[in-house]
């Protein structure tokens, strides 16, 4: 329990301390990301309310919008992570060279992540809890991918090495998660007040662009840093 905590609250103390070097090393990426990622999250908003008024066929039509909005959500929280992980990775090593091998890390990214994701629908039928308690122990998955040696080798199962990463740590890695998945969106709404339409409301929803940025960062940032912990207690090896 008390080494749980201490890799906690480091982690926290690593996000908190990181965050602006890791943004001022690649800002003009951050930006242009976030910026694709509001506008989107707009888009797909309004497409919603156009459909919802619609009386024929709104009901396939909401589902389509609903299904590429997953499909964003996915490829632009791979690339998002990607980008703050190898950064973070960067600014740890002074290693400037993992970035010319984004584009195939990207991929195996994507790949890995959709494996966990069938991996917790897999579990669905069987209830909601061993989805979810699938899903926490290999939410480490990403991590594995971007930072560990022998996975990068073809030594290690990128999911196998998640659940032996998680185990005994379940209650940790699921307070963590729980953090970092309410973190942005509180904080976004505390800034713009609720309002997430930037045609309800321009001003606010877009001061929660910045808010939603800064969050995002710490959020990735806090979890490597959790992971980092947790393999250097199991001595497991790792590209820092």
């Amino acid at each position: 329990m008390r080494n749980g905590f201490r890799a906690f609250t480091g982690a926290a103390k690593t996000a908190t301390q990181l965050i602006l070097p890791v943004f001022k090393e690649r800002w003009l990426l951050f930006v242009a990301l976030e910026l694709v990622a509001f506008l989107a999250a707009q888009y797909f908003r309004f497409a919603e309310i156009q459909i919802a008024n619609q009386t024929e066929e709104s009901l396939m039509m909401l589902a389509m919008n609903a299904g590429l909005s997953i499909s964003f959500e996915l490829i632009w929280h791979a690339l998002f992570f990607m980008v703050v992980v190898i950064t973070t990775i960067e600014l740890s090593t002074r290693d400037r060279t993992s970035f010319n091998r984004s584009s195939d890390t990207f991929q195996q990214l994507l790949i890995e992540n959709i494996r966990v994701v069938a991996r917790a629908v897999f579990w669905l039928p069987f209830f909601i809890l061993p989805a979810l308690y699938k899903y926490i122990r290999l939410s480490m998955v990403s991590f594995v991918v971007l930072s560990d040696v022998d996975y990068q080798q073809g030594k290690v199962d990128a999911l196998k090495r998640s659940s032996e990463i998680t185990r005994g740590h379940f209650v940790l890695c699921a307070v963590a998660l729980l953090l970092s998945s309410l973190f942005e969106p509180i904080i976004a709404n505390i800034i713009s007040g609720g309002e997430i339409s930037i045609f309800e409301n321009p001003v606010l929803a877009t001061l929660s662009m910045p808010a939603s940025l800064f969050s995002e960062l710490w959020s990735m940032i806090f979890l490597f840093g959790l992971y980092s912990a947790l393999i250097k207690e199991k001595s497991l090896p790792t590209a820092l």
